[in-house]
C-alpha cells in the first residue's frame, strides 16, 4: 500500500515540476519578446515622397558627436513596393555644415533596405536630401527634422511598474485551458491508482481465504 501511495506522490511532484517549468519558460519567453518590442518602439522615423519615390528614414535617438546608424527603406511613390537595386545617396545639411552619404543596399530577404553610417556634430536641425536612381528613373527626396537628442521623449521616462510582493521572474502563469487539464490529469491519475490499489486488494484477499 505505502509502495503505490509513494508512487502516486513521485507522479504529482514530476507533474508539478513539470508544469512549473514549462510555465516558467513561457514566462520568460514572454518577457523577451516586450523587451524586443520595446527596443524596436525607441526607433525614430522620419519620412519623404517624390515624384518616383518615398524614403523613410529610421534611426535610434542620438547625441551629438556620435556615430548614427541609419537605415533607409526605399519605396515606389505610386505603389508602395520596396525598390531593389537603386543607387542612393544622402546629402545632410544644417547651417554651414554638409555631409555627403552614400547608402549600401543591405542583403537580407526584406528588399528596398539601404543602411549608412554618418557622424553627426552639432545638435541643431539637419535636413536631408536623397538622391535616388533607378534605371531611367530618378528623384530627390527632402527630409527635415533630423536632430540630436530624442524630443518626442524629453520628459522624464515613467518609473517603472513595482513587482508584487512574492512576485518573481519566473512565476507559474497557467492560463485555464493548461489548469483544467492539469487537474484533469491529476484525477485521472487518482482514479486509475484507486483502482489498481483496490483490485490488489481484493485479489489478495481472496487469495488469503481458505478453501
Amino acid at each position: 500500500m505505502n509502495h503505490f501511495f509513494n508512487l502516486f506522490c513521485r507522479w504529482g511532484l514530476m507533474c508539478f515540476i513539470i508544469s512549473g517549468f514549462w510555465s516558467g519558460s513561457q514566462t520568460h519567453a514572454d518577457q523577451s519578446a516586450a523587451a524586443a518590442a520595446q527596443a524596436s518602439s525607441e526607433m525614430r522615423s522620419l519620412s519623404g515622397r517624390g515624384d518616383n519615390f518615398e524614403v523613410i528614414v529610421k534611426f535610434a535617438p542620438f547625441s551629438a558627436g556620435s556615430e548614427v546608424s541609419l537605415i533607409a527603406y526605399v519605396l515606389a511613390s505610386d505603389t508602395n513596393e520596396p525598390i531593389r537595386g537603386a543607387i542612393v545617396s544622402g546629402g545632410m545639411s544644417g547651417g554651414t555644415e554638409s555631409l555627403e552619404v552614400v547608402f549600401t543596399e543591405k542583403p537580407q530577404p526584406l528588399a528596398g533596405v539601404y543602411a549608412a553610417t554618418i557622424r553627426v556634430a552639432g545638435d541643431k536641425p539637419y535636413s536631408w536630401l536623397f538622391d535616388i536612381a533607378l534605371g531611367d528613373k530618378s528623384d530627390l527626396v527632402a527630409i527635415d527634422g533630423f536632430q540630436a537628442g530624442d524630443q518626442e521623449k524629453s520628459a522624464a521616462p515613467p518609473a517603472p511598474t513595482p513587482h508584487e510582493p512574492g512576485e518573481t521572474g519566473a512565476g507559474i502563469n497557467l492560463t485555464p485551458i493548461e489548469i483544467v487539464a492539469l487537474i484533469t490529469a491529476f484525477a485521472v491519475l487518482q482514479a486509475a491508482i484507486f483502482v489498481f490499489i483496490r483490485r490488489r486488494c481484493v485479489s489478495g484477499s481472496s487469495a488469503k481465504e481458505p478453501r
